[in-house]
């Protein structure tokens, strides 16, 4: 075995030490500040990207929200799964007119209107029932109205008196409650109304649901009798 002499290891550390890429090599970054803002982010890079925490991603993004929570929890605050900014549920505030309920009684058709996905609106004919206190309506399993609900629960229904079209009383709010309906109970009272009978026109194990309105506001046109 052939031996390298002492000399020429002393000069190989030598090199190694004194090597361009050591030279070079940029000083290590000095942590943030405890308790600042980049701290705490940087923090959450740790737990959630260790690759991340020695570039501070996060710490170093200028969109990142300085608020001492990880970014993608922030964006989601008050948020939707669609995006849509949560509004809470609030108590009706409005009582209906008196001079409205017998038009709520009548067989005026509610013209429904909802929001889309995008923020379009959707509105389509629907018969109601009117109890004397809440307007109540009978909602169908994959129909656009019930999704759009299901992702944003406000709602208007404009109910014209045929015989007068320009009768008319608006109500705007949201619904209170979305609760299944597996014996049709709401959907045969609400058919009755109308027809005097039901007929289930739907495929045989279709879902219903029965909701009503909280109404936070209410327009109306009296017309001319």
């Amino acid at each position: 075995m052939v031996r390298t002499p002492p000399s020429t290891r002393s000069r190989r550390r030598a090199i190694q030490r004194d090597s361009p890429r050591d030279r070079d090599a940029p000083p290590a970054p000095e942590p943030p500040p405890s308790g600042s803002c980049a701290s705490t982010l940087l923090a959450c890079a740790v737990i959630r990207h260790p690759s991340r925490c020695a570039a501070g991603t996060y710490a170093s993004s200028p969109r990142s929200p300085c608020r001492g929570e990880p970014p993608n929890r922030i964006a989601s605050v008050n948020r939707t799964r669609t995006g849509a900014r949560r509004t809470p549920v609030q108590e009706a505030s409005v009582e209906i007119p008196a001079r409205f309920h017998d038009l709520l009684s009548s067989k005026a058709i509610a013209f429904v209107g909802t929001l889309g996905k995008r923020g379009e609106p959707h509105v389509t004919p629907l018969w109601f029932y009117w109890d004397g206190v809440r307007v109540r309506i009978s909602l169908v399993e994959n129909r656009q109205k019930l999704r759009n609900l299901r992702r944003d629960p406000r709602i208007t229904l404009a109910i014209v008196d045929p015989a007068q079209p320009t009768y008319y009383l608006e109500l705007r709010g949201r619904i209170d409650d979305l609760t299944p309906d597996p014996d049709f109970a709401l959907e045969q009272t609400i058919a009755r109304k109308y027809t005097g009978a039901w007929t289930d026109v739907e495929p045989p194990g279709t879902p219903r649901y029965a909701t009503s309105i909280l109404v936070e506001r209410t327009t109306s046109q009296l017309g001319h009798p």
